[in-house]
């Protein structure tokens, strides 16, 4: 690895790899073997004489892309090299504020300790030159480190509130973030209400048209039974006229059928009351006394052969009774006939 790094350095050195010492972003080969951690290659560059605290056009120096790397080995080597702790980029922002954003806690650890012991070294040497020189000097000196310190107090104060403005600024960017996560937070309870209506209005349609349907099946039972009520009835009014009409064709046959039998009848009865009046008047032309017991037995038949509704003649029994021709005249053959 050692030989790789060594010779990418002598390519470096002889322009193989970038051209030129700097390019017209003003990026060095110092650059980028500190973002690559080659320390070899940073030390054959520091050798060479390139410019340790070099800035490129966005303020970066080779500690800068160090620290943001991640290459803890090259920026031990670059401040062991004397490189500014304390150079900020276009942004502001020193070494260690770019390690503390890239989330380099190990570098930001590292760097930290560096600036605080350089601040109490030099101080130390600040008050151990004091001591040498004369008061005056010493005044001198002390009012010019005095202010060197009020100086370097204000960059303490200034990187203070730039640390401050950003967490103001990642707390504002917070807060907006939280305000759209509850219109967000809002707008899906909004929606959700208004899908739980839609669900519960979809809900009370179908309930309607469910009840609507059972209504409308509900009348139309009714009218199919209505309608076989009425065909029922109406099957029972034609059964009931059909049995009236059977009645009255019966009785008309029974009226017939006496008709015909009482004219039978008439006919019958006028055909025996012509046959006894004939044998009547056959029976009065003849010459005899009276009657013998037979004429009696002749006279009862004669009786009998009457139709029902006429006046019976006696029956005798007795045959000691006799009728003379003078009392059986025509007009007990009309008695008879009545």
């Amino acid at each position: 690895m050692k030989k790789i790094i060594w010779m990418l350095s002598i390519l470096v050195i002889s322009g193989e790899i970038f051209g030129q010492t700097a390019d017209s972003t003003n990026y060095t080969p110092l650059h980028w073997a500190a973002s690559q951690g080659y320390v070899e290659m940073l030390k054959v560059l520091i050798n060479k004489g390139y410019d340790i605290n070099k800035q490129d056009e966005s303020g970066f120096t080779p500690l800068h892309y160090a620290a943001v790397s991640g290459q803890l080995a090259a920026v031990e080597f670059l401040v062991d090299s004397g490189a500014d702790l304390y150079i900020v980029n276009n942004e502001n922002y020193t070494p260690m504020t770019m390690a503390a954003r890239a989330g380099e806690q190990p570098i930001v650890d590292y760097l930290f300790i560096k600036m605080r012991s350089v601040r109490v070294d030099q101080l130390k040497a600040q008050v151990e030159k004091a001591r040498v020189e004369s008061d005056l000097v010493k005044a001198a000196k002390a009012r010019v480190e005095a202010e060197q310190l009020r100086q370097k107090a204000d960059e303490w104060t200034a990187e203070a509130k730039r640390w401050r403005d950003e967490a103001e600024k990642w707390n504002k960017e917070a807060q907006k973030w939280k305000a759209q996560q509850v219109m967000l937070d809002k707008i899906a309870a909004e929606r959700l209400a208004e899908a739980i209506k839609a669900k519960q209005a979809s809900e009370d349609k179908f309930q309607s048209e469910k009840a609507a349907r059972l209504a409308a099946e509900r009348i139309v039972t009714e009218l199919v039974a209505n309608e076989r009520a009425q065909a029922q009835a109406v099957q029972a009014a034609q059964a009931a006229l059909n049995a009236q009409r059977a009645t009255d064709a019966a009785i008309a046959n029974l009226a017939d059928e006496l008709l015909k039998q009482s004219e039978q009848y008439q006919i019958d009865t006028d055909t025996n009351m012509e046959d006894t009046n004939r044998a009547l008047n056959n029976e009065s032309s003849d010459t005899y006394d009276s009657y013998s017991y037979d004429s009696v037995a002749d006279l009862n038949s004669l009786n009998h052969t009457l139709p029902p509704d006429s006046t019976d003649l006696p029956e005798v029994d007795d045959p000691a009774i006799s009728i003379s021709s003078d009392d059986y005249s025509t007009s007990s053959v009309s008695d008879i006939e009545e």
